[in-house]
């Protein structure tokens, strides 16, 4: 429904619930497939991180693990960056870092505040 208005305007006074009022319709399957591909859309390629943006990573983590400071680290998992913030302890052997009772290969991690 248009209404017009008296400077010469239209203005639509349809007040529709967008996909809302369709979900009543669907399956459940359909319902999680939707929002399935809507999660696949939001994934991120993962960031390419240059040689002096690793050492300062690197430099971060070192002075975080000896000092017992609390760091905040970005990591890219899965199509998504996630940040997790903790004491670090870090694996050189398995060249790992375990923050937050979460564990990471050194790859992984885009930027460390």
């Amino acid at each position: 429904m248009f209404v017009y208005t008296k400077n010469g305007g239209v203005r639509c006074m349809v007040n529709d619930r967008g996909s809302i009022k369709w979900t009543s319709l669907m399956l459940p399957e359909h319902v999680q497939i939707l929002k399935n591909l809507d999660q696949e859309d939001k994934k991120i390629q993962k960031p390419i991180l240059d040689e002096q943006e690793f050492e300062i990573i690197n430099q971060r983590l070192i002075e975080a693990a000896t000092q017992g400071n609390h760091i905040e680290l970005s990591v890219y998992e899965n199509g998504v960056i996630n940040r997790y913030t903790g004491l670090v302890r870090i694996n050189k052997e398995r060249q790992q870092i375990c923050i937050a009772d979460s564990i990471f290969n050194f790859n992984n991690i885009i930027s460390v505040n």
